[in-house]
């Protein structure tokens, strides 16, 4: 192994990729796939009402927070935190909580029309006034996004080492890390196929974590974890951006419905808007010095997690 300690190593993987022999999520075709559109809430806060009847007389599988009730399917695990909000596929409470959370789904054999039969689908939304950053949902008027969880502080923590120093000078420093899109070359997509005779879902996806999101929909779905079988393409890029649940859920809960597989993959538009982005941070900071040594620091983090947690929060503010 020494020959190749500081030395480069050639890439073995490229010669495939750029004479276009690569296979991404979108050049799977299964036999019978529909394609799924998600309809998204237009407002960061609301209460909505659906009305899918003209969508349904057209003959089209339209999939609403009732059924999901219906089915009693469970949140979105998280497996590093048990107090997290609690996330269903799609929100049973009639109640948006920002701007883009699906709140219905609608399959049809071309992605071209699935997009004209979502027009179909009217929305009556009651807005609510939105929290927009973390500072302001932690003051003591904030209205509370989580009723159940009665307040807006999700997580807390502290981490002490050693001794404060004394007797010492210090500088401060407020920064905020804003909150930034990943924008990898290939959005997230999905294909899901459920065999409701075998009781299997096979799962095509660009994720980067198949393991753990194995475990994931068989916790929401209510199905064996060996009934469930992820298998990844080539992956246009993730940078960390490809860890999140949601659009294997939205389009697993599709073929369940639908009986037939079901591709999804998102726009450009829906991954800037609605995906998981990185973190939206606001630090605190006092560096601490005696001289020209410096010997203490103290730092206050405020993150926004969002309306919901993510699989791995709080993980990352950890690091």
């Amino acid at each position: 192994m020494t020959k190749y300690i500081g030395k480069p190593i050639r890439r073995v993987e490229d010669p495939r990729l750029i004479t276009g022999h690569g296979k991404y999520i979108d050049d799977i075709i299964l036999p019978g796939m529909q394609y799924l559109y998600v309809i998204r809430s237009n407002y960061a806060w609301a209460k909505f009402k659906l009305d899918t009847s003209e969508a349904e007389k057209k003959g089209y599988t339209v999939i609403t927070p009732d059924i999901v009730k219906d089915l009693n399917l469970k949140p979105l695990p998280n497996f590093f935190y048990d107090k997290a909000p609690k996330e269903y596929p799609l929100p049973i409470d009639y109640e948006a909580r920002y701007f883009g959370e699906p709140i219905a789904l609608i399959t049809a054999m071309d992605r071209y029309e699935v997009a004209d039969a979502a027009e179909l689908i009217n929305i009556d939304y009651e807005p609510f006034t939105p929290l927009i950053n973390p500072l302001d949902a932690m003051k003591p008027d904030a209205p509370i996004l989580h009723k159940d969880l009665g307040t807006n502080l999700v997580y807390s923590d502290e981490f002490v080492y050693g001794n404060e120093p004394e007797n010492v000078d210090y500088i401060e420093k407020t920064i905020r890390y804003n909150r930034v899109s990943h924008a990898f070359l290939e959005p997230n997509g999905v294909i899901a196929d459920y065999d409701k005779f075998s009781q299997r879902l096979t799962v095509y996806a660009n994720t980067q974590v198949p393991q753990v999101f194995k475990t994931a929909l068989s916790i929401i779905f209510n199905l064996p974890r060996n009934s469930v079988r992820i298998l990844v393409p080539d992956i246009g890029g993730a940078f960390g951006g490809k860890i999140f649940l949601k659009p294997l859920v939205l389009a697993s809960l599709a073929s369940i419905v639908s009986g037939r597989p079901v591709k999804y993959v998102e726009t450009r538009i829906e991954n800037i808007t609605a995906a998981v982005h990185g973190p939206d941070r606001h630090y605190k900071a006092k560096l601490f010095y005696k001289g020209d040594k410096l010997v203490g620091i103290d730092v206050e983090l405020i993150e926004d997690f969002g309306a919901y947690m993510h699989t791995y929060q709080p993980l990352p503010v950890l690091r």
